[in-house]
């Protein structure tokens, strides 16, 4: 389950950096601040589930943990630009790893104790 995980976190990173390009910046530094913006849910996710995953429960819940977020999050930057884009949306995608981060902590504490 955890190399599924992985999987679908490496796909939604090359997205999102698709995304960046999608977006395109004005200069190379916003696009690399935009891009370590947009993929830093999913190398804390990626790290979550490498350290704090001890036993197969619970790297169980991390890793459907980190897919339900990383499809949410390459989800919700699709709408954002490319099926409603609006003036809206440069603010959106900007609040998505935001977004992405309470909705890890939300499942994550959601979970039944061990």
């Amino acid at each position: 389950m955890a190399a599924l995980a992985y999987a679908v976190l490496a796909v939604a990173a090359l997205l999102t950096l698709f995304f960046v390009h999608a977006l395109m910046p004005s200069t190379a530094i916003a696009a690399l601040v935009i891009g370590g913006w947009l993929l830093a849910p999913y190398l804390l996710l990626a790290l979550g589930l490498r350290f704090l995953a001890r036993d197969a429960r619970s790297a169980r819940v991390y890793a459907t943990t980190a897919i339900a977020v990383a499809i949410g999050g390459v989800g919700f930057l699709t709408w954002l630009i490319y099926v409603r884009p609006d003036a809206q949306g440069g603010i959106a995608v900007m609040f998505t790893p935001l977004y992405q981060m309470v909705g890890t902590a939300l499942l994550l504490l959601g979970r039944r104790p061990s």
